[in-house]
């Protein structure tokens, strides 16, 4: 599939979708970690995890130039402000 600006409509919903399910495979894994732990603990591990581990996580990739070509950083603060609000939204 050859992505661009010029792609069908098909190809744009596909692709988003498949934005969306891999931005979504942390938060599976985290809920997943927390809820190991018993009912009070999983919450607090829980926003542990999306708060502050993940966005530390990501600010580590950044800083080893994994993220960071050209335009990147901007996916890159879109990728810690939406794990945060999602865990704070949990």
């Amino acid at each position: 599939m050859f992505v661009g600006v010029s792609m069908p409509w098909q190809h744009w919903l596909i692709a988003l979708v498949l934005v969306v399910v891999v931005m979504m495979l942390p938060m599976l894994a985290m809920e997943t970690l927390a809820n190991l732990f018993p009912e009070p603990v999983s919450d607090i591990v829980f926003l542990g995890l999306a708060a502050i581990v993940w966005p530390f996580i990501l600010c580590w990739l950044y800083s080893k130039k994994l993220f960071a070509t050209g335009q990147a950083s901007i996916f890159f603060w879109f990728y810690v402000i939406f794990y945060i609000g999602m865990g704070l939204f949990r």
